[in-house]
């Protein structure tokens, strides 16, 4: 049995299988393999090269993923036809859903709350933190 053929054949095939439902969820991670064989090899086994190579491969490839998912939007931004953007961010509203943008509002409210008052609860330690400190030095608190 060839099994020096055999393996890089499962591999590969494990490559395939995990990749995802399309073939551009493959591009980062062929880019990174390729890049990082790549700068193996050019930096004679040198790690850091290899890590440069993979690093620029990754980025080719979700490079090539973005034009990719994005054809239809880049084509038609290019050729000026705002009926075709209007239509894709329908269809985009519509996958996300109704419900998910309230959630998402609701999020941002609740980040935006939270926010203020962590802001609210500093100022006060900050504002009884210099009254302590005066009562402290002068034995009586400012008259506010």
């Amino acid at each position: 049995m060839a099994s020096s053929a055999v393996k890089p054949l499962l591999m590969a095939m494990t490559f395939f299988i995990s990749s995802g439902c399309s073939i551009s969820s493959m591009y980062p991670a062929a880019g990174a393999t390729i890049g990082g064989s790549i700068g193996g090899v050019a930096g004679g086994g040198n790690p850091v090269t290899a890590g440069a190579g993979a690093l620029a491969g990754y980025s080719a490839g979700k490079a090539a993923q973005a034009v990719t998912k994005h054809k239809a939007t880049i084509q038609a931004l290019s050729e000026g036809d705002v009926s075709e953007l209007v239509k894709q961010g329908l269809v985009q509203a519509k996958k996300d859903g109704f419900f998910d943008g309230i959630v998402s509002e609701f999020y941002g409210l609740l980040k935006l709350v939270c926010i203020g008052l962590i802001g609210w609860n500093a100022v006060q330690l900050v504002l009884h933190y210099f009254l302590k400190r005066e009562v402290r030095k002068n034995g009586i608190a400012k008259e506010v």
